[in-house]
């Protein structure tokens, strides 16, 4: 079965019709069948390109002395996937396919992948289970999974055979080369963090490459300090409507890159004005200059 959920649009809708019906009532007008005209283009079109899927965006990032059997390292990131009412399994069969044909390292799943009870939709997202990256896929919860039961989620995603990364890493090798991938538990589960600890605890802090998974964005700092490299997280949802919010960035944080995916999934609405669903592709590449590891963009976490 395929749920349609349009969000604020079936309120636009019916707004344009009560228009022309006042038009006929009131005698013809012009402007009311126009109204409703723009109305029902606009409604299908964002239905249209809200159910295309997610746009590849190809991203490299410059590591300074990365090992050169790093060199060329991949990630594939999925964010904000919502996996409910709005998203359906055909949807997330179409994602995973993409991603798989990426033929990445690794893929990080960075929070939300659950947008309604887990009960109800663990089949939608079942597909996430024939994910096929190198070295593992790695999943941290954003507020979604806690709001929709919290264990639930987690649970239905360890089931899939995907890495939960909830303050704690896990050290993956790479050839001769170890890669620390570590994740944080998001404030809505109500949880401390430490991202020093979570490094000590993986036995973590001799790795030449650490890679931090976050829902959110606010701990860069931290982690800048506690020695990572990379840390992959979340673009508020406002990105899905908003245009000057929607491109996706790298941004520097002392000597950490932070990387904002846009959303992979939809929320309440197919709505979208002049993006798309995003799925990222980040490769890493050893940084020979000092020019090469200046901020891609300002500081504008959201």
């Amino acid at each position: 079965m395929v749920t349609l959920a349009l969000g604020p649009l079936p309120y636009f809708l019916a707004l344009s019709i009560l228009a022309y019906l006042q038009g006929l009532l009131t005698g013809w007008r012009p402007e009311a069948s126009w109204v409703l005209t723009l109305s029902l283009l606009a409604h299908l079109g964002a239905w249209r390109l809200g159910q295309r899927g997610p746009e590849l965006r190809r991203i490299s990032v410059p590591i300074a002395d990365l090992p050169q059997e790093l060199e060329g390292f991949t990630i594939a990131q999925i964010s904000n996937l919502r996996v409910g009412p709005h998203v359906s399994k055909r949807y997330v069969t179409n994602v995973v396919e993409r991603i798989n044909s990426l033929g990445a390292d690794l893929v990080a799943l960075t929070g939300n992948v659950g947008g309604g009870p887990a009960s109800q939709f663990r089949h939608e997202a079942s597909p996430l289970a024939r994910l096929r990256p190198r070295l593992g896929t790695f999943f941290v919860p954003g507020e979604c999974e806690y709001f929709w039961g919290g264990n639930e989620w987690l649970t239905v995603i360890n089931n899939f055979g995907i890495v939960n990364l909830v303050n704690r890493g896990k050290v993956v090798n790479s050839g001769t080369a170890a890669v620390l991938v570590a994740g944080v538990a998001d404030p809505a589960s109500g949880l401390s963090v430490d991202v020093v600890e979570v490094v000590a605890m993986a036995h973590g802090e001799l790795t030449p490459l650490k890679i931090l998974l976050s829902h959110r964005p606010t701990i860069a700092e931290d982690a800048s300090r506690a020695g990572f490299h990379l840390q992959l997280s979340n673009r508020s949802f406002r990105a899905q409507i908003i245009p000057k919010l929607s491109t996706s960035s790298l941004y520097r944080v002392d000597g950490l890159w932070l990387h904002l995916a846009r959303a992979a999934g939809l929320r309440g609405s197919f709505l979208r004005l002049y993006t798309t669903p995003e799925l990222t592709h980040l490769t890493l590449v050893r940084s020979r200059t000092k020019d090469s590891l200046r901020p891609a963009q300002s500081m504008e976490i959201i």
